[in-house]
C-alpha cells in the first residue's frame, strides 16, 4: 500500500522526473502553525516578492525579496509567518539526480546540504549567489510562460547549472563532514513504509549506543528521534488521507499506530484538528485546485 511512499512534497521525484517548480503568490499575511513537513527531495526556495519566516531543524530564518534558502533531504522545517505580497519560486529537486551532474565538485555541493541551516543560509547569503538566484528566477519564470516541448529540458539545465555557478562562490571549511553517520537510520525509516522504528533499532544501524544517538540526532536535526519518527509517520498518513480511498483504521495500520483512536489522537494534536476534518477540508482545497 505504502510502495508510493506518499510524501507532501516530494513530487513523486525520479530520474526521469527530477525536480518540480511550483509558483506561489500569496496576497495576505499570514502566521502558520509549526506543522513540520519532513521528506526525501531538497527545497530551494527563490522570493522573488515579501518576506517569509521559516524553520529548519531548531534555527529560525527570516527571508527577505531576492533572497534564497535551500533545504536538506529529510531536515524538519515548515513555514512560520508569510507578509502580505510574498511570492516564491519553491523546486523540489533529487538529490541523487542533482549530484551526477557534477564530477570533481560534487563534495562541495554535499558539504553545503550538510551544513546546519544557520551555516548554510550565511553561505547563500553573498551577493554573487542571491544575484544569480535571482536570474534563475526570472529564467524559469519566462520558461513557464512558454509551452514549448523542450521545456523541461531547459528548466532542469538552468536548475543543475546554478548549483554549478554557486561554487566559486562557496567558502566552506574543507574539514566539513561528508555525508552523515545519521543516514541509515534516516533510510531505515523511509525504507519501513509506516512501521514504527525504535530508537533502539535506529541506533544500532548507525553504529551507536542510544545515548550517543540520541545526542547526534537532536544536535543534527534540532528534534528529538521519537519526535521526528512520528511526525514524519503523520506527515504520510496525512497524505493517505488525501490521496488514498481507506478508512481511518487502515491508514491507521498502514502508519504503524495501534488503532484508530491511537492515531486520531495524536493526530489531533499535532494537526490541531480529527483526520476526518483535516480530509474534508482539504480535500476540498485539492478538488479547487
Amino acid at each position: 500500500m505504502n510502495d508510493d511512499k506518499l510524501y507532501r512534497f516530494d513530487y513523486y521525484l525520479s530520474p526521469a522526473c527530477p525536480f518540480h517548480i511550483n509558483f506561489m503568490q500569496y496576497e495576505q499575511a499570514s502566521e502558520t502553525p509549526t506543522v513540520l513537513d519532513i521528506h526525501k527531495a531538497i527545497h530551494f526556495g527563490i522570493i522573488t516578492s515579501g518576506t517569509i519566516t521559516s524553520r529548519i531543524c531548531d534555527t529560525t530564518l527570516k527571508i527577505d525579496e531576492k533572497g534564497c534558502y535551500l533545504i536538506a533531504p529529510w531536515e524538519p522545517h515548515g513555514t512560520l509567518r508569510r507578509s502580505a505580497g510574498l511570492g516564491i519560486i519553491l523546486i523540489s529537486i533529487s538529490a541523487a539526480k542533482l549530484m551526477k551532474t557534477f564530477l570533481t565538485r560534487v563534495k562541495l555541493i554535499e558539504q553545503l546540504l550538510n551544513l546546519s541551516p544557520k551555516e548554510r543560509m550565511a553561505q547563500l547569503s553573498s551577493p554573487e549567489i542571491k544575484n544569480l538566484a535571482t536570474t534563475l528566477g526570472e529564467n524559469l519564470k519566462k520558461l513557464k510562460e512558454n509551452s514549448e516541448p523542450w521545456n523541461t529540458s531547459l528548466q532542469w539545465h538552468l536548475i543543475s547549472g546554478f548549483f554549478l555557478e554557486i561554487i566559486p562562490f562557496l567558502t566552506i571549511d574543507p574539514a566539513t563532514p561528508r555525508g552523515g553517520r545519521l543516514e541509515p537510520a534516516i533510510e531505515l525509516i523511509y525504507q519501513r513504509s509506516g512501521r514504527w522504528t525504535t530508537v533502539s533499532e535506529a541506533a544500532e544501524t548507525c553504529s551507536l549506543s542510544e545515548s550517543r544517538f540520541n545526542h547526534l540526532f537532536k544536535e543534527f536535526y534540532g528534534i528529538a528521534f521519537g519526535s521526528y519518527e512520528l511526525q514524519y509517520r503523520l506527515n504520510c498518513a496525512a497524505e493517505s488521507l488525501l490521496h488514498e480511498n481507506l478508512t481511518l483504521k487502515e491508514i491507521a495500520q498502514a502508519w504503524g499506530f495501534f488503532d484508530e483512536s491511537h492515531f486520531s489522537r495524536y493526530f489531533k494534536k499535532y494537526f490541531s484538528q480529527s483526520p476526518g476534518s483535516y480530509r474534508k477540508i482539504n480535500l476540498e482545497v485539492v478538488k479547487k485546485n
